[in-house]
């Protein structure tokens, strides 16, 4: 049994647009999982160099 005349070519339409919506969803939930981590290094470096300076102002007294 096949399939009637140009129903394959809606299912390769329909599978093209899955895969390129998956692989969007994809590439933006790394996305924001980077700029989310880079926004937390930057804290971090912050907050380390706040610390460093404490450390040294202890230290010079």
């Amino acid at each position: 049994m096949s399939l009637p005349e140009g129903v394959g070519s809606v299912y390769l339409v329909a599978a093209y647009t899955v895969f390129w919506a998956l692989t969007f969803v994809l590439v933006f939930s790394i996305w924001a999982r980077q700029w989310r981590l880079e926004r937390e290094i930057a804290a971090l470096a912050a907050r380390l160099e706040e610390e460093e300076e404490n450390v040294e102002d202890l230290l010079a007294q």
